[in-house]
């Protein structure tokens, strides 16, 4: 599959090997404007997306020839990650008042009532 983006003309780089990061993958949203049912499905939708990518982290983490100890020790001194729930709660916490406050706030983002 890497392949492919090797030999693709467009290819910002032609040594990609597999398992390479290779970055966000750019959507277009087919409207002109988002309604607040649908971001606030986008906005989960990406949450799961972020839960879903911190726990195949979590899964190679435990691969490591020192494994650290997954929980809720995190963020204390030590060799620790957090559960996805306790990286999934932090993540929500921080990013709640913001996104709320998009939502409520701002007509820039191009949100229809």
């Amino acid at each position: 599959m890497y392949q492919c983006h090797n030999d693709h003309p467009d290819s910002p780089k032609t040594d990609w090997v597999l398992d390479d990061i290779m970055g966000a993958t750019p959507r277009a949203y087919p409207g002109k404007t988002v309604n607040r049912d649908e971001i606030i499905k986008i906005i989960a939708s990406l949450r799961k997306g972020f839960r879903d990518a911190y726990t195949a982290y979590i899964e190679k983490a435990t691969t490591f020839s020192r494994k650290p100890e997954i929980g809720s020790r995190w963020p204390k001194d030590g060799y620790y990650l957090p559960s996805a729930d306790v990286f999934i709660n932090e993540f929500s916490k921080r990013a709640s008042e913001s996104s709320l406050d998009r939502l409520l706030g701002e007509k820039s983002v191009g949100l229809v009532p």
